[in-house]
């Protein structure tokens, strides 16, 4: 048998979709609402009419016939729609009419079906697609990207103005993250001819165009940030220790859980980022030697792999131990600095910042104190710790690099930290003064 395309064995056995409700779909549903109902026979026959039910309904329900009209609806289903309200409400109160012996039970008009499953899309989520052409960065295309795993809302503005052209930054609605695709095969279309001057009216399976041809592009989609707006259990400060809900009034909002993902661009989430330059050499240790990890293993250069080496601790304890034997270090040395020690080591080590490309973003002192001293609890959940100033100011880098829950303290300090950065202005054609 000959290749014939569009076979139903050849085609998809299922796909999956979304369409956002808009308020002429949710005018249409009132008037259905309060206008229609559903006639669903007792009996399956095909020699059941329009006809013969709307003259059922007619004699039945004692409403003129010219007040409403009946369509097949599903298999063995009618839909009746009057014309006024108060027909509807008494056609409903008759419940059941008879059409060739048969019965037809009336059901008020529904938006979701039996078979529907409710979700709940609690979940906003900040998605970065990668590798669309600049000419689609807008709301329409970025929604059919992901697929139906989320609703689009808006396509941040730097990106659509191009001020960040190396991926296109989207919030969406999610009602599970999870769903979210990490890369996608999308075809863009382009007509292959101009289309024919519009005439009035066109008869049915006439195309306008001569047709058109694709480019399929495979696109990276990266999970950046989900925002939790599910609902949570208030409770006063005094409840929260007991854990039972407490009846005073003045309960406290908890604040919506934020999760920050780490990605990279050119590289599929989830999957393993290769060093550039040279091959894994460690690639042979085996998972044993790779189980403890370092606290600086997240920094750029360490490429996320470096093992430990069980001989480097016991010689620096062995130098330690020499080093206090022979009297080099004394136990005042390893003391802490006092307060004055510490004013004046950061004005010895002060940095004015001019195009911020050496000047370290947490470990300098370009902005006073030391960023990581000022505020340790934001430079211990970010993941890039070494970033100069310039690279953490541009496009707010630093913070995308903070990971983890925002707990109240520390949304405290990533505010006052964002006032200090909105304060500097670099200039681009000045170095840095150490």
């Amino acid at each position: 048998m000959a290749y014939r395309p569009g076979e139903a064995p050849q085609r998809p056995a299922r796909s999956t979709a979304v369409v956002v409700s808009t308020p002429e779909m949710e005018s249409a549903a009132q008037l259905l609402h309060s206008k229609a109902i559903i006639l669903t026979a007792s009996v399956r026959r095909n020699d059941l009419t329009t006809d013969l039910v709307a003259r059922a309904v007619a004699q039945d329900c004692n409403i003129p016939a010219e007040r409403f009209q009946v369509s097949k609806f599903r298999v063995g289903c009618f839909l009746v729609r009057f014309d006024m309200s108060w027909h509807r409400d008494q056609a409903m109160d008759v419940g059941v009419v008879s059409c060739r012996g048969i019965a037809l039970t009336m059901a008020p008009w529904q938006q979701a079906s039996i078979r529907a499953v409710h979700h709940v899309w609690r979940f906003y989520c900040r998605v970065a697609v990668e590798g669309v052409a600049l000419n689609f960065w807008n709301k329409d295309v970025m929604q059919t990207v992901p697929g139906s795993s989320v609703k689009v809302n808006v396509v941040e503005y730097r990106s659509e103005a191009l001020d960040d052209a190396e991926v296109c930054y989207v919030w969406c609605w999610a009602w599970n993250p999870d769903d979210i695709p990490r890369s996608c095969d999308t075809s863009f279309l382009m007509r292959m001819g101009a289309a024919p001057p519009l005439r009035c009216s066109l008869p049915d399976g006439t195309p306008r165009d001569e047709g058109f041809e694709d480019t399929l592009e495979p696109l990276l989609i990266h999970l950046d940030s989900t925002k939790d707006f599910s609902p949570v259990e208030r409770r006063t400060p005094s409840s929260r220790a007991s854990g039972v809900p407490s009846s005073d009034e003045s309960l406290v909002d908890a604040p919506v859980p934020t999760e920050l993902f780490d990605w990279k661009l050119e590289v599929e989430d989830a999957m393993p980022r290769a060093r550039r330059g040279a091959p894994d050499v460690h690639a042979r240790l085996g998972p044993r030697r790779r189980e403890d990890r370092d606290d600086d293993d997240d920094l750029p250069g360490c490429g996320g792999c470096r093992p430990r080496r069980p001989w480097r601790d016991a010689l620096l304890d062995r130098l330690f131990a020499m080093a206090t034997d022979s009297g080099l270090l004394t136990p005042g040395l390893l003391e802490p600095a006092s307060a004055a020690d510490q004013a004046l080591f950061v004005s010895m080590t002060e940095v004015t910042v001019g195009n911020g490309q050496t000047a370290s973003f947490y470990s300098d002192s370009w902005a006073g104190e030391p960023l990581r001293m000022r505020w340790p609890l934001l430079y211990d959940v970010s993941r890039r710790k070494n970033r100069t100033v310039a690279d953490a100011i541009r496009n707010d880098h630093w913070l995308l690099d903070l990971r983890g829950r925002v707990s109240p303290e520390l949304l405290l300090d990533f505010i006052t930290l964002r006032e200090v950065v909105r304060s500097y202005t670099l200039a681009p054609n000045t170095e840095d003064i150490p």
